[in-house]
């Protein structure tokens, strides 16, 4: 469920960031006929199977294509992803920051990098109030807010 709600914000963070369009339902959300679509994992580590899944997604007529994880372990190295983004089947690929990430990732120009240190703060903050945490871990008001203000025409 944690990692649910991660990949749910990570999303959102995203696809804010880059002035796309969100909605309360973060999954699959996007037609695939020249749409951006987002593939979420709980984690990466040699990146073959989300690739596959990203080629067949293409071959759909996906636009951009995003590969989102809350663990990025990328076991194999960069090479593979180096090379769906130069053949244009991956746009971006997003990972938190709550594993090892390498210089070299970081520098790849297709990657984001999530910061969960708010979040992680928030949770061990709730906690050490002694109150439950069942309100950060439903994401619900908070999409509600970005889908609000988007259709307000503040996004």
């Amino acid at each position: 469920f944690m990692a649910v709600m991660v990949v749910d914000i990570i999303l959102l963070d995203v696809f804010n960031s880059l002035g796309l369009p969100t909605s309360t339902t973060v999954s699959m959300v996007f037609e695939l006929l020249g749409a951006a679509f987002a593939v979420a994992l709980v984690k990466i580590s040699s990146g073959e199977s989300m690739i596959d899944v990203a080629t067949e997604l293409k071959k759909r007529k996906a636009n951009r294509i995003f590969v989102v994880a809350t663990f990025g372990l990328f076991t194999n190295g960069l090479d593979k992803f180096d090379k769906a983004v130069e053949d244009g089947i991956i746009y971006r690929v997003v990972t938190t920051n709550l594993t090892y990430q390498t210089p070299e990732l970081l520098s790849k120009p297709y990657y984001i990098n999530c910061d969960m240190s708010k979040y992680i703060a928030y949770i061990i903050d709730t906690l050490n109030h002694d109150c439950s945490i069942s309100s950060l871990l439903d994401p619900y008001e908070r999409i509600h807010k970005v889908v609000n203000r988007y259709k307000a025409g503040e996004l």
